[in-house]
């Protein structure tokens, strides 16, 4: 099916896809000269996003509000994604070269890097790392699951070092989201198609697409950046992308069941809270970027418009029931925002490079070494009690902590 025709240039993909380079990744065809080859200044996403490759640049990074850096990691090429593991003792960043480096949480030293020839050989970048939700029936397992942009999708065993199993897709691949009670996830793409795994069997079970019905709007007609099971439905999740729209699928149908026009997805910029109840949408454009959505309707409830500083953004998160966390670049910005007052309570401004992505902490610990219950009464929002962080930032990782 091909792709719809666009009034104005999409969004930035991944740095892995967009940057021009002279190693060509997952089979890419030749790029234009970058600037310093031509000498001429280029215009549009790829200078705008941060996504050009610089020499060290300086890192001016400005905090407004209640939070602290509370340690960062140095990597040898860009970072596109990170992840906790499941006793946060660890957090894992996925490279433009590649490897999945691991890190300790307390030390922020490097613990292993993890990477094999089949992904060497075609300088293919980790667009993706997770870990299945820990449960009763399925306990912590030691691994990360990564996508790389050259279809493979592979699972790491950390405490062995080693590649658990390896499914090779054929197409570009940019991320996978797991079931929140079963061992199966998602996988999406650049061919519009979402793909269902059973982790156990390593066996393809579905493959959901549009119909052939282009005025249904029942499925993804560009490429697919997002994905999100609802955390309390064993059939439902969402994913969205390029062609503007949010789609939620149920496996006991065919083809996707409903959509929300006008969002424009160019990274992981789309979650569901903990009730099932919002979604959350970050899109990559200059206005209404950060949206709250009722998830029984698919009716817009808020658009959280920018107070200080705006930013496009890739990826957003709620932190829990009061803040809710997004990133972005043109320019750099990370924003932590109270869903009460709909103002920002944390703003990180003049970031040396784009933030694609972040990941979420564990919940705060009160007196007597009990996690703090989110009550049905809200009151007054306290920040201190929202769970750190880990973020990309060129070739950082970061973890915030808020006090």
């Amino acid at each position: 099916m091909d792709q719809p025709k666009r009034k104005s240039l999409a969004g930035p993909m991944h740095l892995a896809i967009a940057q021009p380079t002279h190693e060509v990744s997952a089979g890419l065809g030749p790029t234009k000269k970058t600037e310093q080859d031509t000498g001429e200044t280029t215009k549009g996403p790829v200078e705008t996003g941060g996504f050009k490759k610089s020499k060290g640049p300086k890192d001016t990074t400005t905090i407004e509000g209640r939070a602290i850096i509370i340690g960062s990691a140095e990597c040898t090429a860009d970072q596109l994604c990170c992840q906790y593991n499941e006793d946060f003792t660890m957090y894992a960043g996925g490279g433009v070269d590649g490897n999945l480096k691991i890190f300790d949480s307390d030390s922020n030293e490097i613990l292993m890097t993890l990477s094999d020839n089949e992904v060497q050989g075609r300088t293919a970048s980790v667009t993706c790392v997770k870990h299945r939700p820990v449960t009763k029936n399925y306990p912590i397992n030691n691994c990360y699951t990564c996508t790389y942009v050259n279809g493979l999708v592979k699972c790491w065993n950390y405490n062995f070092k080693q590649c658990i199993y390896t499914i090779r897709e054929n197409r570009q691949t940019y991320g996978l989201a797991y079931h929140p009670r079963l061992p199966k996830f998602i996988t999406y793409g650049d061919n519009m198609k979402v793909y269902l795994y059973d982790e156990e069997t390593k066996v393809q079970e579905r493959v959901l697409q549009a119909s052939d019905r282009k005025e249904a709007h029942d499925g993804p007609i560009s490429r697919v950046f997002a994905g999100r099971f609802n955390p309390r439905s064993n059939y439902e999740f969402l994913t969205g992308g390029w062609d503007d729209l949010v789609h939620l699928w149920d496996l006991r149908a065919p083809h996707a069941v409903k959509h929300i026009s006008g969002v424009h997805l160019c990274g992981e910029g789309l979650d569901i809270n903990k009730r099932g109840t919002e979604i959350l949408t970050c899109s990559w454009r200059k206005e209404e970027q950060l949206q709250l959505w009722d998830y029984s309707s698919f009716k817009i409830i808020s658009t959280f418009y920018p107070d200080v500083h705006t930013c496009k953004l890739y990826c957003g998160r709620f932190l829990n029931s009061d803040f809710l966390c997004c990133c972005g670049g043109d320019p750099a910005l990370l924003r932590v925002v109270d869903l009460q007052t709909s103002y920002s309570a944390v703003i990180i401004h003049s970031l040396p490079s784009a933030v694609y992505h972040l990941n979420v902490g564990p919940m705060k610990v009160s007196k007597g070494n009990k996690p703090q219950v989110e009550e049905d009464v809200r009151q007054k929002a306290d920040i201190s009690r929202v769970p750190k962080l880990c973020y990309t930032c060129g070739r950082k990782l970061i973890q915030l902590d808020f006090v």
